[in-house]
C-alpha cells in the first residue's frame, strides 16, 4: 500500500489545469463523511490517525528551499481530508503547519468547510500569514439547504456556519475564495443565484466551480435521495478512467456558464475547477493565487497558458515552445530550472510537464480537458 506525498499525482486533468500540485495531507482520513467525497478513491488508510511522518517531511523540505534561496509553489492543505476536522483540535497538525509557512515565508491555501478556524489559535495564525500575504483560505458550500446537506455532508458544518466562517474572515482581511463544489444535477438548478447573493453580501472574493464525479454504484445510491441524478446524462472523467463519471459536458456547460454569468452579475470573481471553460473564468488564477505576494510563490506551466497562448496566435504551442517562454520568465518553473529544487519536488514537477506534453500532442484529448468542441478563434487585435 503506498503511502501519502507530498506532491498530487500526475493525471490528465490535475497535471494540465492545476497550478497547485503540492500539498499536505495532515490526517490519514476525514471524519466529515460527505457523501459525494472523491478523496476515499485516494485515501491510503481508513483509521484516521496524525501523519507526523508527512509533516517532518514537509518541515525538511521547506528548510532546504529556505537555504537554496527557492520560491515554491504554494502548497495546499489540504486536498484529500479536511485540515480542520474534529481530530485537529487534539493533534494540531494544521496549527503546526500554519506556522512553519509563517516561519520559512511559504505560501500556504487553506481548504476547509470547518469552524475551528475561526478559534485560537487557528484564527491567529491565518491572520498573521493573511497580513504577509502568505495565505488564502478557500471554503467549500454545495448547497445552502440543512435538509440537503445532512444528506451529502451529515458531520460537517452547516451551511449557514460556514457562510458565517466565510463572513468573519472576510472581516479580518483573509482573502476567501469559496469552492462551489461539488454541482449536483438535482441541487445546484434551483439555489446558485442566492448562493452566489450570499457568498458575495459574506465578503468572499472569488467563486471556484467543480462538478459531481461518482462512480456508476455510487450514483445509484446517491440517486435514491436526489431522483434528479437519474435524468442526466453522465459520462466518462477521462478516457483513462471510465469508471468514475461526472455530468455530461451539456450540463456541465449550461450550468457552468449560468454560475459565471450570476458571478458577473454580483462582481465576484470566477474560476473552474478542472473542469475547463477556460473562456467563462475571470479570475487570474484559477485557485486564487493572485492574492497571495507574487514575491513569495512561483507557478507552473499549465493550460491555462496555453489557453491565452492560442487566443492570441491562433494555435497551439509546443511543447518545447511553451517550455522555452517559461523558463525565461521568473514567475514560473519547468524544464532545466527544475533542476535546482530537491529531489522529490524535482520529479514530480517533471512528470506533470510529460502529462501536459501528452495532452498537447493529442487534440482530441486536448479538447476533452479543455471542454471544448471547436477550436478557439484568434483574438482581434
Amino acid at each position: 500500500m503506498s503511502r501519502y506525498t507530498l506532491t498530487i499525482k500526475p493525471s490528465t486533468h490535475i497535471s494540465t489545469l492545476c497550478y497547485s500540485v503540492l500539498r499536505i495531507e495532515p490526517y490519514a482520513t476525514c471524519e466529515y463523511s460527505c457523501a459525494y467525497c472523491y478523496g476515499k478513491w485516494y485515501r491510503v488508510e481508513t483509521e484516521n490517525k496524525p501523519l507526523k511522518s508527512l509533516i517532518n517531511e514537509f518541515r525538511n523540505l521547506v528548510k532546504v528551499l529556505t537555504r537554496r534561496n527557492l520560491k515554491t509553489i504554494p502548497f495546499r492543505l489540504s486536498t484529500l481530508v479536511d485540515p480542520l476536522q474534529p481530530i485537529e483540535q487534539e493533534h494540531r497538525l494544521s496549527r503546526y503547519i500554519m506556522k512553519l509557512c509563517l516561519r520559512y515565508d511559504v505560501p500556504l491555501i487553506i481548504c476547509t468547510k470547518s469552524t475551528l478556524i475561526l478559534e485560537r489559535p487557528w484564527i491567529e495564525l491565518v491572520t498573521k500569514l493573511s497580513s504577509r500575504q502568505l495565505a488564502i483560505v478557500q471554503i467549500t458550500l454545495t448547497t445552502l439547504r440543512d435538509e440537503v446537506a445532512k444528506v451529502l455532508e451529515p458531520r460537517a458544518p452547516k451551511p449557514e456556519d460556514r457562510l458565517k466562517v466565510v463572513e468573519k474572515l472576510s472581516s479580518e482581511g483573509v482573502p476567501v475564495v469559496a469552492r462551489y463544489q461539488p454541482l449536483i444535477p438535482g441541487v445546484v438548478e434551483d439555489e446558485y443565484i442566492e448562493m452566489i447573493q450570499q457568498l458575495k453580501y459574506a465578503g468572499a472574493k472569488q467563486v471556484v466551480v467543480e462538478s459531481l464525479r461518482l462512480t456508476l454504484g455510487e450514483i445509484n445510491n446517491l440517486s435514491k435521495v436526489i431522483p434528479e441524478l437519474r435524468k442526466v446524462e453522465w459520462e466518462p472523467y477521462t478516457p483513462q478512467q471510465p469508471q468514475v463519471t461526472r455530468p455530461h459536458i451539456g450540463w456541465r456547460r449550461y450550468v457552468v456558464s449560468k454560475i459565471a454569468e450570476t458571478c458577473r452579475k454580483y462582481g465576484l470573481e470566477f474560476s473552474t475547477c478542472k473542469e475547463g471553460f477556460l473562456e467563462l473564468c475571470t479570475a487570474e488564477n484559477c485557485c486564487g493565487m493572485h492574492y497571495l505576494d507574487p514575491e513569495k510563490y512561483v507557478l507552473r506551466p499549465t493550460l491555462h497558458e496555453v489557453w491565452r497562448k492560442w487566443l492570441i496566435r491562433g494555435k497551439v504551442p509546443t511543447p518545447q515552445e511553451l517550455t522555452q517562454e517559461h523558463e525565461q520568465d521568473p514567475k514560473y518553473i519547468c524544464g532545466n530550472k527544475l533542476m535546482n529544487y530537491p529531489r522529490q519536488l524535482r520529479r514530480a514537477l517533471k512528470q506533470h510537464e510529460k502529462t501536459l506534453v501528452k495532452v498537447l500532442e493529442k487534440e482530441n484529448l486536448l479538447k476533452h480537458v479543455l471542454g471544448i468542441e471547436e477550436t478557439p478563434k484568434k483574438a482581434k487585435t
